[in-house]
This record gives C-alpha cells, sequence and structure tokens, in this order.
C-alpha cells in the first residue's frame, strides 16, 4: 500500500508533555479548588465575569536538559490546558472568539492563560468509536474516535461533548504550531 492509500487524519489530540516541560500546579485559594475551576471551564460558557486569575506554582521540567528552556502549552495537572502569551498571539488569528484567554497569577517567567474552549462540539459517533464507560453508562474515555461526518469542518481547538477530557485540534492548528515553532505540544492523530 501506497502512502495515499490511507486517509490523513484532520483530527489530533493535543498533549503538553510535563515529562518534558514544566508543569503548573494550584496552589490552594480558599474556597475554590482546581477540579471545581475545571469544571466550570468545561461547560463552554464564558468565565470572564467571575474569573480570578488562579494562583499557580512553576514545577520545573523531570527531564533535566529541558529545565529552563522556553515552553507554550503547558497542561494543568490534567485538567486543563494553558497558552503563554506567545502561543495566544500566533493562534490568535486561527481560533478567534472559539476560546476565552483566561490571566494565570504565578511566579514563573512570561505570562499564562487558562484556554476556555467555548467550542464544544456534539462530534463523536459513538456507534463506531470504541468507547470505556462506567457502570452507569457514561464514557470514561474513548480510545478510537469516530466523528460525525462534517461535524468537525472548520474547527480548530475543541472538546467532544461526549468526552471533555481531551484537547482536540484541526490539521491546521497542527501545521501553525509546527511552522511558527511553538514549544511544548505533542499531537497524536486520532479519529476517521
Amino acid at each position: 500500500m501506497t502512502k495515499d492509500s490511507f486517509p490523513l487524519s484532520k483530527v489530533f489530540l493535543l498533549d503538553p508533555n510535563p515529562d518534558l516541560h514544566g508543569d503548573l500546579l494550584t496552589i490552594s485559594r480558599p474556597g475554590v479548588a482546581w477540579f471545581e475551576v475545571f469544571i466550570r471551564l468545561s461547560k463552554g460558557a464564558r468565565c470572564d465575569a467571575w474569573w480570578k486569575p488562579v494562583p499557580m506554582e512553576w514545577l520545573p521540567a523531570r527531564v533535566r536538559k529541558n529545565r529552563s528552556r522556553p515552553v507554550d502549552f503547558i497542561g494543568l495537572m490534567g485538567h486543563g490546558l494553558a497558552f503563554s502569551d506567545r502561543a495566544a498571539k500566533v493562534l490568535a488569528s486561527l481560533l478567534g472568539d472559539t476560546v476565552e484567554l483566561l490571566p494565570l497569577d504565578y511566579d514563573g517567567p512570561g505570562r499564562f492563560y487558562v484556554v476556555n474552549m467555548l467550542d464544544i462540539l456534539d462530534c463523536l459517533d459513538e456507534e463506531r468509536s470504541i468507547i470505556d464507560r462506567y457502570s452507569d453508562g457514561d464514557i470514561s474515555s474513548v480510545k478510537k474516535y469516530v466523528f460525525k461526518p462534517g461535524s468537525t469542518e472548520g474547527h480548530h481547538l475543541f472538546k467532544c461533548k461526549q468526552c471533555l477530557l481531551h484537547n482536540l485540534v484541526s490539521a491546521e492548528f497542527k501545521a501553525l504550531v509546527e511552522e511558527t515553532g511553538l514549544v511544548g505540544a505533542y499531537f497524536t492523530p486520532v479519529g476517521e
């Protein structure tokens, strides 16, 4: 078979890798735990009216040679995604108003923003996807995404309504990140 006989993925899982680069960790703020903030951010609704910068602490990369290297994408302890100021500027024209960037308060280099994804798509073909479920029938994870035809076209950074854990991006998003040399994003092709 030739390379052309396989369909190219149009959707990728975006994974900021904390083993290679620094990560952020929540410092407790009275009355609000990070998980509660994440739940509010995962509804696809604007949050700027109630947002107060969450205090965060910079953790150095686990891989020594990568310590103190600039990074543009950071995972928030499995509960979200943050962009550097540079990533926010580079991706602004592609993402438009499909994300809300909320400032973080932390003691590290540069500025970072929590990415509140407003683009939550009902895009998963549950019958054709390979899904793990909890005993109550809710989706715990998606092992193989199969998308409803046309449901992801024109969407560049989004979450799937049926499983909000993964940050999904378009081929255009991936290409822009790679062309501009943004650091810290790792992409895995997903979906049909």
